[in-house]
């Protein structure tokens, strides 16, 4: 039986989601990941799979949760942009002082952002 109190204990971060994740598991791994990590087409297309087509067949709670989702993929985007547009002036530009990790990110074979 769960007590009052453990309704409020954070939920446990997962080590893996997948489209049979709930909602307050996939915001917890993006989260714990970071906006710059965090696979943005995945968490769109999740949204879209978990979304109801009508309205009243939603979860208020996990509607919520989506929206925290949304907000969270909006911003993790604008800063991998701009991560992406810095990188770019950085390899341009040898006077930059991330210039030698931009050229060390785009001669290398595998790409961390």
């Amino acid at each position: 039986m769960t007590n009052f109190n453990d309704m409020f204990k954070p939920i446990p971060v997962p080590t893996t989601v997948d489209f049979n994740s709930t909602p307050s598991q996939v915001l917890a791994f993006a989260k714990d990941k970071g906006h710059l990590a965090v696979d943005c087409e995945f968490i769109r297309e999740y949204i879209n799979a978990k979304t109801p087509s009508h309205p009243d067949d939603e979860c208020a709670y996990d509607s919520c949760i989506l929206g925290d989702l949304e907000i969270f993929c909006d911003s993790a985007e604008i800063k991998q942009e701009l991560e992406e547009d810095e990188l770019e002036n950085a390899v341009n530009n040898p006077d930059h002082p991330r210039h030698a990790e931009a050229f060390a990110y785009y001669t290398s074979d595998e790409k961390g952002v």
